[in-house]
């Protein structure tokens, strides 16, 4: 019984002493509490819809904790944002404990009105700690107003597209046959989550160097501006014809294009003319048994092909570069298949007679072979190749004027500046095929350079032009 109770007062201090001890509030002062950003920026946000969540934490310092009279916006009910905080959403929250040495997740969101005008407009709010009088932060985002396509849309008539408020598609828009959509310079499409454009009709785009046409995803912060696989891809089907895209930026989607024209000449249903495509979870440029010409044109890091031309088809591309470095996903096909065939879902193997035809361009990438040629349907495979630089083990390649395994030497490839500095391979090695000016609408002379760019003496880094 002794020796009972010796074991228990042995354990009862020890016990005692783990027993945290009740937590301790001081006066809220303005030096209590500090937030972790002064100013919560929400760059663009499309009027009428929920915004993200962005995250702020408010910190004690202190050992004591505080309780906090109120956390509220300054507009109150007036304000287009909300906050949650711990799980729960609101205009104003009233004593709020924080710990010593702690902190309290605040979150975020807004949904901003209609404003009425063309261009983004700035709204501001403020997030107030009641009991002090520098413990604020400003909310500061730009609201855009924007034509909407929600849900299945079909364009049944000629229509055109001015610059001015986004126009932003939510499921799937069809251009019918027959029909002919086409966007002017300076309109930006952006499109939403599982986002679709089928065009069985024709799409002209006329974006200039100064003001491009562009296809991209809605959310514009900065996690999101560069990400692939936001939307899925422009969809031609068969019977479209006549496309044009110039200066046109598609990014951040699944596919860029995918184009399934087949028919029985070799006329180009899609011309692509000084343009970007790039950020693809798939694939840039997807083409089945169908007639492409590309110039001009910029394709850059897919997860798969660059350029995929299969089942046939007739394809020429002249000053293009296409360059794969992709940050988000591991690869391993080539950056560009030309093949005539296609294994279907049906293990059917489809083939078809395929001409392709590369000049004045450039295709690399981190992969010792990409460039592929796959003749494994039989059918008639013509291949022409020319004043191009190429990343490839294929020996029968270094010819006609081709340079093999030379690095390009870009501005900078991971800041996706593919212009040649003033020290690449590219400078005055192509041949002059008539296109005069380059992608940013600069002058070729007699000696042009490989791709897209034309070197620019005193050009700089991320210089548009």
């Amino acid at each position: 019984m002794l020796t009972r109770r010796l074991v228990w007062l042995l354990i009862l201090p020890l016990w005692w002493a783990c027993t945290p001890d009740e937590e301790v509030f001081s006066e809220l002062s303005d030096e209590s509490l500090y937030f972790s950003t002064d100013t919560l920026y929400f760059d663009t946000l499309l009027t009428t819809q929920l915004s993200p969540s962005y995250r702020l934490l408010l910190y004690n310092p202190n050992k004591n904790g505080v309780i906090v009279p109120g956390i509220r916006l300054k507009q109150l009910e007036g304000s287009p944002f909300e906050l949650t905080i711990n799980g729960l959403s609101g205009k104003a929250f009233n004593n709020i404990k924080i710990l010593g040495k702690d902190s309290l997740l605040v979150l975020v969101n807004g949904r901003l009105p209609v404003t009425g005008e063309v261009e983004a407009k700035r709204v501001l709010d403020y997030l107030e700690v009641v009991g002090t009088t520098r413990t604020n932060v400003v909310l500061d985002a730009w609201a855009q107003d924007a034509s909407y396509y929600k849900g299945l849309s079909i364009i049944e008539e000629d229509q055109t597209w001015e610059a001015g408020m986004p126009y932003v598609v939510s499921d799937s828009l069809v251009v019918a046959p027959g029909v002919t959509l086409t966007i002017k310079a300076g309109v930006e499409v952006l499109m939403q989550p599982g986002a679709h454009l089928f065009v069985l009709g024709t799409l002209i785009t006329g974006g200039t160097p100064d003001k491009k046409v562009i296809f991209r995803n809605t959310r514009n912060d900065r996690d999101y501006r560069e990400a692939p696989g936001q939307w899925v891809g422009i969809y031609f089907l068969e019977g479209s014809k006549d496309n044009f895209l110039n200066h046109t930026v598609i990014k951040n989607g699944e596919v860029g294009l995918r184009i399934g024209t087949p028919d029985d000449d070799d006329i180009p249903d899609v011309v692509i003319a000084n343009s970007t495509i790039g950020n693809m979870s798939s694939d840039g440029i997807l083409a089945l048994t169908s007639d492409v010409y590309a110039y001009n044109t910029v394709v850059y890091n897919a997860a798969r092909y660059l350029v995929a031309n299969v089942a046939g088809g007739n394809y020429r591309y002249e000053h293009c570069t296409f360059s794969n470095y992709p940050s988000d996903f591991f690869r391993e096909d080539p950056s560009v298949i030309f093949s005539d065939n296609i294994l279907l879902a049906n293990e059917e193997l489809l083939a078809a007679p395929l001409e392709a035809r590369v000049f004045n361009s450039v295709i690399w990438g981190t992969q010792k072979e990409e460039i592929e040629f796959n003749t494994g349907g039989g059918a008639s495979f013509i291949y022409q190749v020319g004043n191009s630089l190429l990343k490839t083990t294929n020996s029968l390649l270094n010819a006609n004027n081709n340079l093999i395994n030379t690095p390009p030497k870009f501005f900078n490839e991971f800041l996706y500046d593919y212009r040649p500095d003033s020290l690449s391979p590219l400078i005055n090695k192509a041949k002059y095929l008539n296109i005069d000016l380059d992608n940013l609408g600069h002058q070729r002379d007699s000696l042009p350079d490989i791709g897209a760019y034309e070197w620019v003496p005193g050009q700089k880094e991320n210089d548009e032009g």
